[in-house]
């Protein structure tokens, strides 16, 4: 009944917004730019939204994200706070003990170095390796064993569980900007058309109030509200796209989808004789569904008076809603004091939960605090960075989480210059005493020092497959490998024991 129709009205809204307001970065809407009419301005507006909030990101976001090979050493050193002997001890096993991985490769070929550093001793030393065009796997490990192992996980996973799998070691990379582009433009075009094949309706001098940020302006607003002959097109367009979108399709076996939960998804479109091995056959599954609903759903949507409305003061959006006139709406909106940005997303039946993000900008400095409200529990992210500064992986400065009515913040990342010319990611996990219930340690800090280069390379003797190794075989091997660690391990086991 009611339920479901408001359910999937608010699903289609903020399935939308998500395209259109989170989609990738700058994919320009068909034929938007120029033309001065309702249609066009409308299309502009929610793009002027889109890339406020990717330039937004793109602030804090190294360049590890695009990066298309890896050369970094990363060793990892801890210790504790707390007035207690336990901490006293735990510190004292911490202060020469460290993790270090070294990472070479590219998208075809990567090793890993693994060394485990305990109270002065080296524990472990051991090498993995992945040959992406053979989808081979290896580890070299040489005081447990001389040789060097390989396997092909399909192989193995057949031999132990007698069962085909597809995993492969290719996929898994960063789609790039322009393939992400690419994949989106035709549901891009299918929004754009059906924005401008409708009347938009503008009304100016509004006032307009924004509820979450307690605030109003006096702006123009812009509203898409289709027909239900409009919409119901607008379906069948979206059916036929997916029905024949050999790019998605090809998108998807390129980039390991997982079998089991396309035959979930299968399922739930009502194809039951299908094993998901074949995405193709699953978007016909739901170009049909999409089809055989689409004057169903047009039908609720019109009824319930379907609109996407934007508001804009001095040609700035204020405020953009999406959703049905009888039922609710998503609403984002923005407002800006002296130099702080507010911004908020949250359901126009529901304001006491919702995000919000306050923003302060001066020059590189980024301050700000994004709260999220849910459940009566408030959960605050801060962050105050400088953008000029960049690791690969984020902008230099301080990251932090803290739950209201707590006293402590959770956790606190800091990023900024480390050792031989590194970058140093301290992370302080505080009041872990609430978490573990003992108040012998109050936190953990985690220090994780980045450099550039990996002095790592495969193992040079000629590799041993064990890809038809039997469970009997492995559990061997593996025996064979744990006692000959063993020693070591026992040696420092009795040390801490000792503490």
């Amino acid at each position: 009944g009611l339920f479901m129709k408001k359910n999937v009205a608010i699903g289609v809204g903020i399935a939308a917004a998500v395209v259109v307001i989170g989609g990738g970065t700058a994919f320009a809407l068909n034929g938007v730019g120029g033309g001065g009419s309702a249609n066009s301005k409308f299309l502009q507006y929610n793009q002027q939204v889109l890339k406020e909030k990717t330039d937004f990101l793109d602030q804090f976001i190294g360049s590890a994200a695009k990066a298309k090979t890896v050369d970094k050493t990363v060793t990892i050193t801890a210790d504790v706070t707390g007035n207690s002997s336990a901490a006293t001890s735990f510190n004292s096993a911490l202060k020469d003990s460290s993790i270090t991985m070294k990472m070479k490769g590219d998208e075809k070929n990567a090793v890993m170095g693994m060394n485990l550093h305990l109270m002065g001793s080296d524990l472990l030393d051991m090498t993995t390796t992945v040959d992406a065009s053979q989808n081979l796997i290896g580890f070299y490990i040489p005081a447990a064993d001389e040789k060097y192992y390989t396997f092909d996980l399909n192989k193995l996973y057949k031999n132990l569980y007698n069962e085909d799998t597809n995993f492969s070691l290719q996929g898994n990379r960063a789609l790039s900007e322009k393939e992400f582009e690419d994949l989106m433009k035709p549901y891009m075009d299918i929004f754009a058309n059906a924005v401008k094949g409708s009347k938009i309706v503008v009304e100016k001098n509004k006032e307009v109030s924004q509820d979450y940020l307690a605030d109003k302006f006096t702006g123009d607003t812009y509203s898409f509200k289709p027909t239900q002959q409009e919409i119901e097109k607008t379906l069948n367009t979206l059916a036929d796209t997916l029905e024949k979108d050999t790019k998605l399709v090809d998108f998807l076996k390129k980039y390991n989808y997982d079998a089991s939960s396309l035959q979930q998804l299968n399922q739930q479109l009502g194809v039951t004789d299908d094993d998901g091995k074949d995405p193709a056959k699953t978007l016909q599954a739901l170009a049909k569904k999409i089809r055989d609903n689409a004057a169903s759903t047009s039908k609720t949507m019109a009824d319930n008076g379907f609109h996407w409305t934007v508001a804009v003061e001095k040609n700035q959006v204020k405020q953009i809603r999406i959703g049905t006139e009888k039922v609710s709406d998503f609403v984002y909106e923005i407002k800006q004091a002296d130099n702080t940005t507010t911004s908020a997303y949250y359901v126009s039946t529901d304001k006491d939960q919702g995000i919000s993000n306050s923003v302060k900008k001066d020059g590189n400095k980024v301050t700000g605090d994004l709260t999220a409200k849910v459940e009566r529990q408030s959960i605050k992210f801060s962050y105050d960075v400088d953008t000029s500064k960049k690791d690969a992986l984020l902008a230099y400065g301080s990251y932090s989480i803290q739950e209201e009515n707590v006293a402590k913040t959770s956790a606190n990342l800091t990023i900024g210059p480390g050792a031989n010319g590194g970058t140093e990611y301290a992370l302080n996990l505080n009041d872990i005493s609430s978490t573990t219930g003992s108040s012998d340690i109050d936190g953990i800090n985690l220090h994780f020092n980045v450099t550039d280069g990996a002095d790592v390379s495969a193992p040079s003797i000629a590799p041993t497959d064990i890809s038809d190794y039997s469970q009997e075989d492995l559990q061997k091997l593996f025996n064979g490998m744990a006692e000959k660690l063993y020693p070591s391990f026992f040696k420092v086991l009795s040390q801490l024991s000792s503490l």
